[in-house]
């Protein structure tokens, strides 16, 4: 009896452990899940903001060739005279 007793208390030692560590694993998923959600969201808010930057930098463009041609322009007028 004192055997099943003590055989018992480690079969409940080893269900403890593996419900501390299946705590503990839990809590390192959840983790990573929080982390990986994070990324997303970084990731996401960064595309927009290149997107943005994109943007600009077409409007940029367009407006130097407009300056560019109308410079040209200017500048055969002024040969012109």
């Amino acid at each position: 009896m004192k055997d099943v007793v003590g055989s018992a208390l480690s079969v409940k030692e080893v269900i403890q452990a593996g419900e501390k560590e299946s705590g503990l694993t839990e809590n390192s998923f959840n983790e990573i899940i929080r982390v990986i959600k994070g990324n997303i969201t970084d990731s996401a808010e960064m595309e927009m903001t290149i997107q943005g930057l994109v943007s600009i930098i077409q409007e940029i463009g367009n407006a130097t060739e407009k300056v560019s041609r109308h410079a040209s322009i200017l500048n055969n007028t002024a040969n012109e005279l």
